[in-house]
């Protein structure tokens, strides 16, 4: 909480500097609070059978809930329109009951500056921070990583016109992710990736057209595990792939206790293709297809290969503005083997996402709206007494108002 109270200042300090040296531009505040219910917080499945015997249901298992929240947004661009500023936060917490233990909130900030001249060049340069709690395991990343973290993500995108409808853009990237997990000295990841992207422009005037992306990127985790001494082994261990009885409880003394490094090396290889097609004056389609391979460099376990398709339909018209999308993913783990109902079986997940946001514009500067998404897993192994790999669904429902505070920033005069 304290480096996120310190982000925020920097953000705000930021802003007021912008403040200070804007001669002559534009500037849009955006204030937008939202409600809703989030369904099945913690990813978990439908049913479970106990070390007792005694099966589970939804009752027992799923933890649902109201949330609120709030983005904030300040915007500024140059009088000239080669310089944009955007500042933007966003809290959001989840009102769950039944257990103090249970948590789910975030916190979200970011700056991002771009550099447009229109005729060559574009550079945009942005910075990310999140603080994720939730209470739980991450059930989709298999080496035991929790559902909180902090995340740090710093981009830099330079694009460039080859042509009158062509562009190419270079994009380097860079995140942290530290994961709070007790029992270990260190949970955390560097990965940094390579970004190639083409574009070419069917109508210039209706910006529609596609684009052809490749990428690579490298994950490095740094794991570090609290062991006592006396029963350190030769060999390294390795982090259960399936759920653990529970975290080390540290009540040793620090003389009593060594670490095991359990560091991973994952490499990624990416390539997409999407296209943007206007049908109509109100409508407007979006399609993308992407293909990734993981190498797990390290272990040799966890790589993967990938495919996703991706659909979205925009609608305009007069006050009113729609969207609703969806995609599939799908995912098989090369290398890795899952004991099922008494035989190895490969491991394979398919993720289907969907959302749909309608706004109405009331006038002048407020507009609601309704929102909604879910994300539904299906996974190849059902193993009934483990969460591990399971299928499961989570979905959320939300209304909310949005506010735009437009202004100008003026040239100061000089007083003589």
């Amino acid at each position: 909480m304290k480096k996120a109270s310190k982000y925020i200042a920097v953000m705000c300090a930021m802003g007021f500097v912008h403040h200070g040296i804007a001669q002559k531009g534009k500037y849009t505040l955006t204030v937008s609070p939202q409600v809703g219910y989030e369904y099945n917080i913690l990813k978990s499945p439908s049913s479970l059978v106990d070390d007792e015997g005694q099966e589970l249901g939804r009752a027992e298992l799923l933890n649902s809930a109201p949330f609120a929240g709030t983005l904030v947004k300040y915007s500024t661009i140059s009088g000239n329109k080669k310089n944009k500023l955007d500042l933007f936060g966003e809290y959001r917490r989840a009102f769950l009951t039944g257990s103090d233990e249970l948590r789910s909130s975030m916190i979200d900030g970011g700056v991002l500056y771009k550099f447009d001249n229109r005729k060559k060049f574009q550079l945009t340069s942005r910075f990310e921070f999140r603080n994720f709690v939730k209470t739980g395991e991450d059930l989709d990343n298999l080496i035991g990583a929790p559902l909180s973290y902090n995340r740090f993500i710093l981009s830099n995108t330079f694009r460039r016109k080859v042509g009158e409808r062509s562009t190419m853009s270079i994009a380097p990237k860079t995140i942290l992710k530290s994961y709070p997990r007790e029992g270990f000295e260190d949970f955390k990841y560097w990965e940094n990736g390579l970004t190639f992207k083409y574009g070419f422009q069917y109508h210039l005037k209706k910006k529609s057209g596609f684009y052809l992306e490749a990428s690579a990127r490298q994950r490095n985790y740094i794991i570090s595990r609290y062991v006592e001494n006396e029963e350190m082994e030769e060999e390294e261990g390795d982090i259960e792939l399936e759920e653990e009885e529970g975290d080390i409880e540290l009540e040793l003394e620090e003389e009593d206790l060594n670490t095991v490094s359990m560091d991973r090396l994952w490499r990624y290889y990416s390539a997409e293709v999407g296209t943007k097609l206007l049908l109509g004056n109100r409508f407007k389609l979006l399609a993308s297809a992407g293909y990734t391979y993981r190498e797990d460099i390290t272990q040799r376990r966890l790589g993967f290969s990938q495919t996703e398709l991706s659909l979205e339909l925009r609608y305009k018209y007069k006050k009113w503005a729609a969207q609703i999308k969806a995609s599939h993913l799908g995912r098989d783990y090369t290398q890795l083997k899952i004991t099922n109902n008494g035989a190895n079986s490969a491991l394979r997940f398919d993720y289907l996402r969907t959302g749909v946001r309608v706004d109405y514009k009331l006038g002048g500067s407020f507009t609601v709206f309704v929102s909604g998404e879910s994300v539904y897993r299906l996974s190849s192994v059902d193993r009934i007494n483990s969460r591990a790999f399971r299928t499961y669904f989570m979905g959320e429902a939300s209304v909310g108002f949005t506010y735009k505070l437009r202004g100008n920033w003026k040239k100061r005069k000089k007083h003589k």
